[in-house]
């Protein structure tokens, strides 16, 4: 929503914007089904972590950019409400700045760390509190 009024802050990108990008990359676009294929274990993981209470989730993968693409797929992959209320929670943040500004955020949020930012323990618990 604060996209589309203008008013996003800066350092961050919502997963939305994300996945339109990633999925005009080719002609014919891509299909979310290429970023979840063969990630059952992982998507099951995902899905059950987003019923539970505030936590944080990590995932290991050769690079940090997989990640951000498999949660903007998964989620594109959803059906519209579904899809309307984690994309309208789940933000990537580019910098420490943004960061500190979700966490005080009176909404929860699911932040998503862009690859070049490096995250501390600190600032994992400050997002879950």
């Amino acid at each position: 929503m604060a996209r589309l009024l203008g008013r996003r802050p800066d350092g961050v990108i919502d997963v939305e914007e994300h996945w339109a990008n990633l999925s005009s990359l080719t002609k014919p676009s891509l299909k979310p089904e290429v970023f979840l294929i063969s990630r059952e274990k992982e998507i099951e993981i995902l899905k059950e972590w987003l019923k539970g209470s505030p936590s944080s989730l990590a995932f290991e993968t050769p690079s940090p950019t997989e990640v951000i693409d498999f949660l903007a797929a998964y989620t594109a992959s959803l059906k519209d409400s579904e899809r309307d209320q984690i994309e309208s929670r789940m933000v990537i943040v580019e910098d420490k700045e943004a960061w500190h500004v979700l966490c005080a955020a009176h909404n929860p949020l699911l932040l998503i760390p862009k690859q070049h930012l490096s995250i501390e323990a600190e600032m994992v618990a400050e997002a879950v509190r």
